[in-house]
This record gives C-alpha cells, structure tokens and sequence, in this order.
C-alpha cells in the first residue's frame, strides 16, 4: 500500500483490527509504524514501513513482526543508530504479561536472537505501562511498572545493540520504595545512561520521583531516587526530556494551588542536573499558572540542550493548545505560561510533538465542528519556528475530518520528514484500524 506524501493512508484494511500504533522514523528517513493486530487468535504484533516518497515497503496490511502463542500487545518502538527499528511489547506466551523485544531492519528481519523476540522480563508478575529511548549506541533502555514484590514499582532494562542485558536479569529496580510508583517516563542523560521519572503515591502527596541509571545499571541518584518538588500538593502526570550533559528537566500537572475543587491544575517543571541536584530549587518553577486547568503535557528535546514543551489549556474556559520552549540557560523562550497554538472555537486537546530541524510540530484532536447533535473528532497540525511564532494559518491544518473517533495519536519529525499515526474507528461497531498523515517538507 502506497500512499502521497501529504495524505493520508490507511496503514492496515484488515477487518480483524488494528489498535495502538506505535511509530518511529529512522535515520534513512523510513518511517516504520507497529501496531497491536487481531487477525490472528490472540493479537500479534504487525507492523509497516514506508519510504521517503510514501511508498510501503512490506506486503500490504503490514507483516507479522512478532506472532508467538498467546497475545501480544501494546508496542513500543524506537529508531535504532543503524536505519532499522527496536520494537518492545507486552506478552502472554508464558501466561503470564512478561515483555519481549526485538530490532527489525529495513526489510523488516529479525536482527537479534530468538527470532520472536529477546525476553527482557519473564517472571510470574505483572507488568504494564512499558515505555522506551534510544541509547545512543545502537541499544535501548526501558522501563516498566511491576508487582513482583508486591507493590507497584519501576523496574528497567538496557539493551545492547546486539540484544543482550546490561543489566540485572529480568530486570532492574529503578525504585521500589513503600506504596506504588506509576506512569515511568524515560529519556537518555547523553553521556550514556537513562533518567527515569515516575509518579510516586507512597507519601501523603503524590509525588514525581527521578533517578538517573548508569549504562550498566548503576543508580546515580539514591536507592529510591530524588523528589522533584516538596510544596504541599498533589503532582501526577510527568514528561521527560533529557538535558545532554547527564540531567534531565522535568515537566508535571501540580496541584499545589488548587483549592480541592479540582478545578485549578498548573504546570510546574524542575532541572535536575546531572549530580542530582534541582538547578530551580524545591519549590521547582512554575511553567503555566494560568487560569484554569493545565493538563495532558507532552515534552520532547528542542535540538539544543532545551525541550518544547505543550499541553492542552483551559484558561478561556473550553480546550485550548499551548506550547513554550526552554532553553539550555534555563530561561522560557517564549512568553510567559506558553504561546497559542490553537484557540480556535470548540475544544482542542491532547496535543503531541515532533521536530523537524528548526521547527516544531504540534497534533492534536479537534472538537470545533461539535454541536448540540454531534462531536466530531477531527485531527489538525500546526507548525512553530525557533520564537514560537505559527507558521501555518492561525487555525492550524486540518488533516482528518471523517467521522469517527481517534485515540492513540502521535507526531514525529526527523530532518524534513514528518509522520503522525492514530487508532481509528470511522463506524461506530466497526473494527479499529490504523492510519498515518506524511509530510516530507518542513514548509508544508
């Protein structure tokens, strides 16, 4: 299946489902795109690769990636140092949900040994909320929450580029104090390792904890890491970015100034640097206090020792998309509490990033057709340079206006090429699919 670059293709027609893309573009420009397929008995996982120009690269409907006994689900890729891809998943082969991965190259091979995935944790736990990052080196790190001592803690891997541990079997503890740790983030430090941030609910707050892990497992931070902020108040809801130099900034949803009424979340964000120490202090800095609710942050690295950073803002009442940017001296980029993304009528939310050289890309879900008798859910973009300033009509692009519901929604851009990929479920009672928009100009 083929498909122009600009418009948008149905990645798989199979009337079984397709469900929770997860995509990455690789060095060469390919953009690969794994999904949780239902074709077969269980759920395997299937996946498709596209050219520069647009063009599939596998057999039509994407091809079997992984198909082992029993279900496999929920997908985590990441463009390797090499132009092919790292593929993690959950797995019930062992009847039990036990993580597997596998590096695929440009044909889509198995590279790494058993063909059907290295086991990165098998144990009679459960395990969930599985996420990914690039080492650097060919390799990867990953993190997950997992019950095998009877709390809900954070637990890790990193993967060499030939697939081996560098760290404990089955799985390192990142932190496993009292209570439950949920929601792990991860991004590389730059020099090697990983920083992993959670959210912790062991204390009478719920915190958002941080530890920074060696390439071979060493935990540079504390047995159980380090808080991020002290005040009074709730934190949930962290992002990640890593600072290049062995730190991290850190971006949450704060609670500290809501009254209880649930009604006055902000944004608040923390430099953790590379010795361990918060660059902003412990009561951290406030990235958007605006009026209103500041919630669904998403955060990636700005190229240059900084991040972009959006969120979805209900400072005038209904939905909006607001983004800033931070640099490497730690000041905001951009105006105070974010610049306008979209304000347009109507709600628009759940924003997600990618960057493509000097400009940022922002994706969201959009409700402005919604009416009394309807909500449409459609997808637009929009594009940023360097200051903030919208490159695009003030609306955004609208790239997805059929009807149906979308989840699952993610953005990249890597030198010129962009591809943004949804879970899509056009009648209702029908079959989730998978589809993607390609663009292959950073001025479009």
């Amino acid at each position: 299946m083929s498909a122009a670059v600009g418009g948008v293709v149905r990645v798989t027609d199979s009337d079984s489902g397709a469900s929770f893309p997860a995509t990455a573009i690789g060095s060469t420009g390919v953009v690969y795109v794994v999904w949780q397929d239902d074709r077969g008995l269980d759920g395997d996982i299937y996946g498709q690769a596209y050219a520069p120009d647009g063009t599939a690269l596998w057999a039509r409907n994407g091809v079997a990636l992984v198909a082992a006994a029993k279900s496999q689900r929920g997908p985590v890729v990441v463009a390797d140092a090499s132009g092919g891809v790292i593929v993690a998943w959950m797995d019930a082969r062992n009847g039990a949900a036990d993580i597997y991965a596998q590096r695929f190259d440009a044909e889509g091979t198995p590279s790494w040994k058993p063909a059907d995935g290295v086991p990165v944790a098998v144990m009679a736990s459960g395990k969930d909320d599985l996420t990914i990052c690039a080492d650097g080196q060919g390799g990867c790190f990953l993190a997950w929450e997992d019950w095998r001592a009877g709390n809900q803690d954070i637990l890790g891997q990193h993967l060499a580029s030939d697939g081996s541990a560098r760290w404990a079997a089955n799985g390192a503890v990142v932190c496993d104090t009292d209570g439950h740790q949920y929601d792990p983030v991860i991004s590389a430090d730059g020099v090697g390792g990983v920083v992993v941030a959670w959210w912790d609910v062991a204390r009478p707050y719920w915190r958002v904890g941080v530890q920074r892990v060696s390439a071979t497992g060493e935990l540079a931070w504390g047995e159980s890491g380090a808080a991020v902020s002290e005040p009074d108040g709730n934190q949930a809801a962290p992002q990640i970015v890593g600072d290049g130099i062995g730190g991290a900034y850190i971006f949450w949803v704060d609670y500290r100034n809501d009254d209880g009424g649930y009604s006055n979340f902000d944004l608040f964000a923390q430099h953790v640097v590379a010795d361990g120490g918060l660059a902003w202090g412990e009561a951290a800095r406030p990235l958007c206090v605006s009026a209103g609710t500041q919630q669904s942050i998403h955060a990636i690295s700005d190229g240059d020792g900084g991040a972009y950073i959006t969120w979805t803002d209900e400072r005038d009442l209904y939905d909006d998309v607001y983004a800033q940017r931070v640099t490497r001296a730690g000041s905001w980029a951009w105006q105070d509490d974010g610049v306008p993304v979209c304000t347009q009528a109507g709600r628009q939310r759940d924003p997600k990033l990618g960057r493509d050289d000097d400009s940022l890309l922002v994706a969201w879900y959009d409700y402005r057709r919604e009416s009394d008798e309807e909500t449409p859910q459609d997808i637009y973009v929009q594009r940023l340079d360097g200051d903030g300033a919208r490159l695009m009509d003030q609306g955004g692009e609208r790239i997805v206006t059929e009807d149906g519901a979308r989840l699952a929604l993610q953005a990249h851009a890597r030198h010129g090429r962009v591809a943004i990929t949804w879970m899509d479920r056009r009648d209702n009672g029908s079959k989730p699919n998978v589809h993607a928009w390609f663009s292959a100009s950073a001025s479009h």
